[in-house]
């Protein structure tokens, strides 16, 4: 025999049961169905307007030392149906404008008139999508300056800025603690990574104003080489330890490098470190 419920409010004004579905209920239905029809269609405009353009200018700033100018972006691409945003930080100059930063954005969901404007979307520090920054990274704990996966505290020294994109990665990292000092010259760029690139300074995390130079100079690095990474990118990394050298102890910093980049998903071991970054 088949089972029935009934349930209902106290003053009885809806009364419902599992063994059958009422006119009421299939009418809710159709009702919830056209609304969500009209909230897809809706997103699928506010998409359309997004991906109209290239790239989206949000902010400028100029520097008051030398009058440069930087630019902020916002673009969203649709990558075989993901929603992807990111924000640049671009400076303008006699040669051209250069990217200095990208960062990642997280548009929300469902897409709505009221959240559309990217200017307002979280910032995902967790992600560094120039192939630059990657190496940067990973580079810190190849060359043994750093070590990976421990709670140990450990200092880390940055000389200049950008949009702050390296740093607030360094800040968000599971299984680290890292102190981090960002040393950076132009008080515009501190404007910048504040407002755009959401840094937040804590204990374990600061910008400070002043010639990089005056940190550096004092110190000696023992253990220098040169990394250069697709004809473009070239990066000196230089370790405290000795004998840790590319000619000293290659083999160890190759197996360290493909370790942490295994770990930390950021496919500098491809051939397209690009395409299918960031994996979420």
């Amino acid at each position: 025999m088949k089972e029935h419920y009934l349930f209902g409010s106290l003053d009885g004004t809806f009364l419902s049961h599992t063994g059958s579905e009422t006119s009421e209920t299939r009418k809710l239905k159709k009702q919830s169905a056209g609304l969500s029809q009209r909230a897809k269609e809706k997103e699928e405009i506010i998409l359309k307007k997004l991906l109209s353009k290239d790239e989206y200018e949000i902010d400028e700033f100029c520097s008051g030392m030398d009058q440069v100018c930087f630019v902020i972006m916002d673009r969203v691409r649709n990558v075989t149906g993901r929603i992807l945003a990111f924000r640049r930080l671009k400076r303008k100059g006699p040669q051209g404008v250069l990217t200095l930063s990208e960062t990642r954005l997280q548009p929300p969901s469902p897409l709505t008139w009221k959240n559309f404007n990217s200017k307002t979307w979280k910032v995902r520090k967790d992600t560094a999508r120039l192939v630059y920054a990657r190496v940067m990274i990973a580079g810190s704990f190849m060359s043994g300056a750093l070590q990976f996966n421990t709670t140990k505290k450990q200092d880390v020294l940055i000389i200049g800025l950008g949009g702050g994109v390296i740093n607030n990665y360094l800040t968000t990292m599971k299984n680290q603690k890292l102190n981090v000092t960002v040393v950076e010259i132009d008080p515009v760029m501190k404007k910048i990574a504040e407002k755009w690139f959401d840094f937040q300074e804590s204990p374990l995390h600061r910008i400070i104003i002043d010639d990089g130079v005056h940190f550096a100079y004092s110190r000696h690095y023992p253990s220098c080489y040169f990394m250069e990474h697709a004809g473009r990118d070239k990066m000196l990394f230089c370790s405290a330890k000795k004998k840790n050298s590319w000619l000293d102890n290659r083999d160890e910093l190759y197996n360290r490098y493909i370790a942490v980049d295994d770990a930390l998903g950021f496919q500098l071991t491809l051939r397209d470190q690009c395409s299918s970054y960031p994996l979420d």
